[in-house]
């Protein structure tokens, strides 16, 4: 039964790696690109933060993502 628990927790964590690495090369797909095509297809960003710079980010809003 350890075994099994083991292995379970084994396989969750490494489909958690492989899909935080696709996850990462999807989102280096927008490097470059305007904000208008970015809220094209993810929809509008949920909120901003301020960064250093006194600039402000929009943060990922839960808009759809193709």
């Amino acid at each position: 039964m350890r075994c099994i628990a083991i292995s379970l927790v084994a396989i969750t964590w490494l489909a958690g790696c492989i899909t935080t690495a696709n996850y990462e090369t999807m989102l280096k797909t927008w490097v470059g690109r305007s904000e208008d095509e970015l809220v094209q297809v993810w929809g509008p960003p949920s909120s901003f933060i301020k960064a250093p710079a006194r600039n402000t980010l929009p943060t990922p809003g839960v808009g759809r993502v193709e």
